[in-house]
Parts: structure tokens; C-alpha cells; sequence
């Protein structure tokens, strides 16, 4: 039944960051230790966005709360998220005409120059209408599994306003330099009257090095037929590899749930190796 008292060190009031802490444990009786323990993070951060926190060039800067995210074994900490369904890791660039050419460029903005750098395409289309309020772009850190989930939702084609669904990606799902997509809530726009495709896909961002892969075959399936066939950069490909399809309007390309997973390494496989499953 003696008493004792623990003395950690002063926490600020937003935390201090993970790892070894040095905790003082004092009895009444006199005796004194100290003892280094481990400090686990817990808990998510959730940040939620509106059309109107878009800025002028339709995007939103989300700067991640001490995580990072890695693509191509790169580490970001600031998300541009662009309401036409891609995330730039390099600048805020607006882009609603997608292209395959555009996205192995980096997507070049449409006005006032620079490019999003690499990127992920969730499903780049031109969404998202300013009279669409229920529209969400959704954020979730999750310091103890180390993943980022950006999250589309309630999203609408332009110029029909037809829904576009839910669908979203995670980054570090299976560690650095992995990718989980979810196109399970994915709506097609049915109008002939839209004439936008859409793009799904990863991008360094550079077309002047490593190799673009288009797994287009018109239909919509490419990407599918490669996810199902275990896809793995091949030996005649020169990473790092960039990949994408454009997808037709009005297919649904039956892509559910998948995962991009970079198996490149330091003094061995090159970054931009991918496995698709």
C-alpha cells in the first residue's frame, strides 16, 4: 500500500510527438527510478471539406497533422486535392479536361502555368458543379495504422449533375509507398450528353523518364484485366512506371477494391515498381 508519485515530462497542448519518453517514478519511502517507455499515438484526425473551402483553382491544401504520405519512396506532407477527382502532391493546378497525356505530363494547369506533379487520378473527370453543396472531400489521419484516407463523396458529374458516387484512396495501406483504392461507389454518368471520360491512375508526374503505361483497351476494362492478372512492372518496362486508363463516359470499369503497391527498393528494384492485385 506505499504511495508513489510518476513524473512524465510537460505536455503541450496538442501532444507531443511518438516515441521513447523518460517517466520518473518516486515512492514514499524514498526510493527513485526512471524508466524509458514508449509513447503510442491514438486516435484518428478528421478533416472535412466543402465545395466552398475549394480555392480558385478547384482545389483544397490539406496539410497532414506530422504524417506523410510516400509516392514513387517520396515523402509529402501537404495533399492538394482537386474537386475533379485527382490529388497533386506538387501545386494546386486546375484541370477538368482529362487526358491521358495531360496526366503522364503531370496535369498541366489550364490557366496561369505549372503542373499537379505526381499525382493519383482517384477518378479524374470534370465533377464536382458549385451548386453541388452535399459534395464532401474528406480526410482521415490514422497515426496508429499510419494511414491517409482521402475520401470523395456525394459527388456529381458536370454537366448533368448526375451522382458520381463515392469512392477513395488510402495511402499506406500495406506500408510506405502503397495505395488502396475503393471505386465500390463509383456511379457512371448514363447521359450520352456528357462527354467526359475519366482517368484512373498514378503518375510521377514527368513523362520524360521511366515509362507510361496505358492500359486502355476502350472498353474500360484494361485496368481491371491487369489488377486481376496480378499485374507487376515487367522487365521491359523502364521505372519509375506511371500508369493509368481513360476510362469511357457511362462504363463502370468493375474495379471495386485494389491496391497499388510500389515494391521498389534502396540498392535494388527501382521505385516505381508497382504490383497491381
Amino acid at each position: 500500500g506505499e504511495g508513489l508519485d510518476i513524473v512524465t515530462p510537460p505536455f503541450s497542448a496538442v501532444g507531443i510527438m511518438p516515441g521513447n519518453i523518460q517517466v520518473q517514478i518516486d515512492f514514499n519511502s524514498g526510493a527513485s527510478f526512471t524508466r524509458t517507455v514508449a509513447l503510442v499515438p491514438t486516435g484518428q484526425t478528421f478533416t472535412s471539406y466543402g465545395i466552398a473551402n475549394m480555392d480558385g483553382s478547384d482545389n483544397v491544401t490539406h496539410n497532414l497533422n506530422g504524417m506523410t504520405v510516400s509516392l514513387y519512396n517520396t515523402p509529402y506532407s501537404t495533399l492538394f486535392i482537386n474537386q475533379h477527382g485527382y490529388i497533386g502532391f506538387g501545386n494546386a493546378a486546375q484541370n477538368y479536361n482529362e487526358s491521358l497525356t495531360s496526366f503522364f505530363a503531370g496535369i498541366p494547369a489550364l490557366t496561369g502555368g505549372g503542373t499537379s506533379g505526381p499525382s493519383v487520378a482517384v477518378a479524374w473527370s470534370d465533377l464536382g458543379s458549385t451548386s453541388n453543396t452535399s459534395a464532401l472531400y474528406e480526410v482521415t489521419e490514422d497515426m496508429v495504422l499510419g494511414t491517409v484516407r482521402v475520401d470523395y463523396k456525394n459527388q456529381d458529374h458536370w454537366p448533368t449533375s448526375n451522382p458520381a458516387g463515392d469512392f477513395s484512396v488510402t495511402f499506406g495501406s500495406l506500408g510506405p509507398n502503397s495505395l488502396t483504392f475503393d471505386h465500390t461507389g463509383f456511379i457512371p454518368d448514363p447521359a450520352t450528353s456528357n462527354t467526359h471520360d475519366f482517368v484512373i491512375g498514378i503518375t510521377d508526374g514527368d513523362n520524360t523518364v521511366g515509362t507510361d503505361t496505358n492500359f486502355s483497351d476502350g472498353l474500360g476494362g484494361g485496368l481491371a484485366a491487369a489488377i486481376g492478372g496480378s499485374y507487376i512492372t515487367p522487365g521491359t518496362v523502364t521505372p519509375p512506371e506511371s500508369f493509368a486508363e481513360l476510362v469511357p463516359q457511362g462504363v463502370n470499369p468493375g474495379l471495386g477494391i485494389w491496391t497499388a503497391l510500389d515494391i521498389g527498393s534502396v540498392g535494388t528494384t527501382p521505385y516505381g515498381t508497382w504490383s497491381l492485385f
